[in-house]
């Protein structure tokens, strides 16, 4: 059933927390500050778990307290009561070992999404949207959102923030090893002495005080009872088309790791393609696409007038796998990825065996590059143990890594993550 995931709804934290305070009354020595992001971002530019891993900003904070990554994150649904103490801070006005509390709220997750409320009455709900990854007892959150302040001298400032939490979910609902990391992506107005790349993260341990602060129940079913609610989750890592029917227009776009819905009049049938990633533009203009089009199609939908169907897009289709290899350029220099050389896979350049060019220069970064999908284990076709990723370096063409299959992929996204250093 769809719940309120959609809108990712965030609060700001305690007011222990808050990042304006007496701005206009600061004096006395500030320490140097690396600001990471200096062009500045608003919270709605959030729409994905890639858009928040992108931002250098959260890249800063994810370089200062821990990321429990995977595909099947704990249910983390609950209200929340945290307490603990700063251990970074460029916040003016705090230091490291001051405590801090933090109340807040996870919704029910639904794929990778869910709601996110932190108590604060200075936030405004910005149209970012919430996440959750992980696996295991281990999950970390990423949210963003807005808090417009008032200083001292009656000035306003619109801080626009992201919010990362990271823990683990012990048998009895609370949360060990929280760390919560602030940092500041944009700011608007008379902001005094905060500066976009400002961060604050702190240790804590978190009692589940109550159930979640969210309706769960409002997507039992459609707004117009001819219709049927069609839900669709994408655990790809890239965004998804789809398709309705004979349409050559899509009906939905679904981004990587996210869920959407629509309405529609029973007896339909949806399909569905990737897109492919962008390393860049040709010397005519024209878009450098990487790997393969992850692309079928459901039988005919027999759900009735009223009711709701969930359809989920995995790496898998029909017999078919494909995979995402992320590579982590550790080297020096900027390289380039050939994959799945030496296999005749229908649909690759010439000549045949020549493997899939990403097109693309990884220059050298702590984050995975996401360069596509590409099949992994289809009959006929390729087999796991054939599946290979091998790397060059641009500047010479010269082979400095290579990962031979199998893999082993993440569930339903079929990524794995591979270290060239």
């Amino acid at each position: 059933m769809m719940n309120s995931t959609s809108s990712g709804r965030a609060l700001l934290l305690s007011a222990s927390l808050l990042l304006v305070g007496s701005t206009a009354c600061r004096h006395g020595h500030r320490h140097r500050v690396v600001v990471v992001n200096p062009t500045g971002t608003v919270a709605s530019d959030f729409q994905s778990i890639a858009d928040y891993l992108a931002d250098p900003t959260v890249r800063f904070l994810l370089d200062r307290m821990p990321r429990n990554s995977g595909s099947s994150p704990p249910d983390v649904e609950g209200e929340y009561d945290a307490a603990g103490v700063i251990v970074r801070t460029s916040i003016p006005g705090t230091r490291t070992g001051d405590d801090v509390i933090a109340d807040f709220c996870f919704g029910t997750p639904s794929a990778s999404s869910l709601e996110v409320l932190v108590q604060d009455p200075s936030v405004v709900d910005a149209g970012a949207r919430s996440f959750v990854e992980g696996s295991g007892d281990d999950f970390t959150v990423y949210t963003a959102f807005k808090s417009v302040q008032s200083t001292d001298i009656g000035t306003t400032c619109e801080i626009h923030e992201v919010n990362v939490f990271s823990a683990t979910r012990e048998a009895d609902g609370s949360l060990s090893d929280l760390f919560i990391g602030q940092a500041i992506v944009g700011l608007v107005g008379d902001c005094a002495s905060l500066l976009v790349g400002d961060f604050q993260i702190s240790e804590n341990a978190a009692d589940r005080v109550g159930g979640s602060c969210f309706d769960e129940e409002p997507g039992t079913g459609p707004g117009d009872p001819r219709d049927v609610l069609v839900e669709v989750e994408n655990a790809l890592v890239v965004d998804l088309l789809v398709f309705l029917d004979d349409d050559t227009e899509p009906t939905l776009l679904v981004g990587p790791e996210s869920v959407e819905a629509f309405e529609t009049r029973p007896g339909f049938a949806i399909f569905f393609e990737t897109l492919q990633p962008v390393a860049g533009q040709d010397d005519d203009g024209n878009d450098l696409l990487m790997g393969e089009i992850v692309s079928g199609q459901f039988p005919a939908d027999v759900t009735a007038a009223g009711g709701a169907i969930a359809y989920a897009i995995e790496n898998r289709v029909g017999d078919d796998f494909f995979f995402a290899p992320l590579p982590v350029n550790r080297k020096s220099f900027d390289i380039f990825a050939v994959t799945n050389a030496g296999v005749d896979v229908p649909g690759y350049p010439d000549p045949p065996g020549s493997g899939l060019d990403c097109q693309c220069s990884m220059a050298p970064s702590l984050d995975p590059y996401v360069i596509g999908y590409y099949s992994y284990d289809a009959p006929g076709i390729i087999r796991a143990d054939q599946a290979n990723v091998r790397f060059f370096r641009v500047s010479d063409g010269r082979e400095v890594d290579v990962f031979q299959g199998p893999f082993n992929l993440e569930a339903a996204s079929g990524t794995v993550t591979l270290l060239v250093e």
